[in-house]
């Protein structure tokens, strides 16, 4: 009986052992760092920035639907009143006043408009009637080549043809857009050339407060290069500020011949001048389908908001909320011919400074292998792609999505592609957008906040975005994917969850591995370093971290 009863208590004590392991387990199933409370904590945020983000869009998009353009009242319509001074500057008051100020910088040869003032004293929607002083009126001919001369509103708005005439000429004077908008613009470019924008080559002018809403389609090639931007193909040496673009750049080429470089940003195609607190909401979609390649090499630069930023370049409180998709086929028919592609939320390649800036925008590149020969560099950073010498990238946010496949060498980070700037270039940044990868074995090199990095140091960087590699690699990273030279890190902090290690699946000194990384921290962490970096009196602090 003793022997039972002993048997019995020991029966008792190994399933208390058995139920408190079961109830460890399921605690752990519930509160652990993959557990369903605290997965269901992340799919509640991410839901929740999804929802912010599309109630945004939908505002955005509900209010340009809802408000009507105004009714201009033009005096002189196709003629631009005022004197051009800062007092009596000429002033656009309807879309012929803008067909006709276009028209001026094209028939200018650069002399129209030297620091003259232009101004846009109303908001002009090209699909409205209300925002011609007469739709039907026929001043400017037959406008869109159609070999039909009919009235101004139809001509502009037949998608068959070109639509809007774009500035393709030198601006070098001073246009206020004085918080108006211009909306609907359609452009239609079968051969490509050179630079293309609203205003293509804005050569020290200053443009500020405008809007610009609509879409250019690009269906043709170039045989030197092309520069394409929202606002302007290239801002040399001019300023730029409050501006916002809206525009969808669809660059379709099929079964075409590559022989020219590319730039390409939704707002600034090259910029070596200034670009302030400026905003871009449009996507970028690039079709490059069964094309070949006979020249020795082609660059394509594409920005979420510039495609390249020059050594003078300074980029300050810029946002993209758009996306960046492209599509690339391309055979490069002869040995040793190579194509390098930088794409970036923000900046496509980067020779100059960026501070403050934001990117939301989803970024994918897939590149396929056409023929033998072959051989492509891709480099995607949720700022920027390519980061090169004496570059500065510090104070940024990345939340977007960056994802690329190649047959080929691809390197992409949540802040920076590859980082070449040898210098302490990279500081007070921070990524939570999700860094995905394909390519051939090892030539994929995936990190948190720089793909490649090497004989420089990082400062105040911080990741909690997943590091995912879809193919087989050693160059994977909770901050870095490849580390070459020496490299010194420094007050870095990663999530746990989001890579196996900091830096090719090991940790090294200077990051700290953290289990939790609240937006609040990271908040206070930024402007920590704000507060420690900003000599200069240019970086901002952080109001909100999501």
């Amino acid at each position: 009986m003793r022997r039972e009863k002993g048997i019995t208590l020991i029966a008792l004590v190994i399933t208390i052992i058995v139920l408190l392991i079961l109830a460890g387990v399921s605690i752990a199933m519930l509160t652990g760092e993959n557990g369903i409370l605290t997965q269901a904590k992340k799919a509640k945020e991410e839901t929740e920035k999804a929802a912010e983000e599309e109630e945004r869009q939908l505002s955005e998009l509900e209010s340009i639907i809802t408000e009507e353009a105004p009714k201009v009242t033009d005096d002189t319509p196709g003629e631009l009143a005022g004197g051009g001074t800062e007092e009596n500057p000429y002033k656009i008051e309807s879309v012929e006043d803008l067909v006709e100020f276009i028209k001026e910088i094209n028939d200018g040869n650069g002399e129209n408009f030297v620091d003259e003032h232009v101004e846009l004293v109303i908001t002009l929607d090209l699909a409205s009637e209300n925002s011609y002083n007469d739709p039907s009126s026929t001043i400017f001919g037959d406008y869109n080549g159609d070999g039909q001369t009919k009235g101004l509103y139809e001509e502009i708005n037949d998608k068959n043809y070109t639509g809007l005439q774009l500035a393709y000429d030198l601006f070098q004077g001073k246009l206020d857009g004085k918080g108006n908008e211009i909306r609907n613009i359609y452009s239609k470019i079968d051969e490509v050339y050179g630079e293309y924008g609203f205003i293509a080559y804005n050569d020290g002018g200053i443009i500020k407060d405008l809007t610009l809403r609509g879409e250019y389609e690009i269906t043709g090639t170039t045989p030197d290069y092309f520069y394409a931007g929202g606002l302007t193909g290239y801002n040399k040496n001019g300023e730029i500020s409050n501006c916002k673009t809206d525009i969808n750049i669809i660059y379709n080429l099929e079964n075409k011949e590559l022989e020219g470089n590319t730039r390409v940003g939704a707002l600034v195609g090259i910029n070596s001048g200034s670009i302030k607190n400026c905003v871009n909401e449009g996507e970028i979609l690039v079709n490059l389908e069964n094309n070949t390649q006979n020249v020795e090499e082609t660059l394509f630069y594409v920005g979420g908001v510039i495609g390249e930023n020059r050594e003078s370049g300074i980029v300050d409180s810029l946002e993209c909320h758009g996306k960046i998709d492209i599509n690339m086929s391309i055979d490069l028919v002869a040995s040793g011919n190579y194509k390098i592609v930088r794409v970036g939320g923000i900046v496509g390649s980067n020779d100059g400074k960026i501070i403050n800036s934001t990117n939301y925008a989803d970024i994918n590149v897939d590149d396929i292998r056409l023929g033998e020969s072959a051989d492509t560099s891709v480099k995607l950073g949720g700022i920027v792609g390519n980061n090169n010498e004496n570059a500065e990238v510090v104070n940024v946010i990345n939340y977007g999505n960056i994802t690329g496949s190649t047959d080929d060498l691809m390197s992409i980070g949540g802040i920076v592609g590859d980082d070449e700037s040898g210098a302490n270039s990279i500081k007070n940044v921070y990524n939570k957008g999700t860094i995905e990868g394909t390519a051939t074995t090892e030539n994929l090199k995936l990190g948190g906040i720089v793909g490649v990095f090497g004989n420089a140091t990082m400062d105040r960087v911080y990741n909690a975005g997943k590091v995912i590699a879809n193919s087989e690699t050693k160059y994977i990273g909770g901050i870095i994917g490849d580390i070459y030279g020496t490299v010194t890190l420094t007050n870095s902090k990663y999530l746990s969850s989001t890579a196996s290690g900091a830096a090719q699946g090991a940790e090294i000194e200077g990051i700290e591995r953290a289990d939790s990384l609240t937006a609040g921290e990271i908040k206070d962490l930024l402007n920590e370093g704000v507060r420690e970096l900003n000599i200069a009196g240019d970086l901002k602090e952080w109001t909100n971290v999501q």
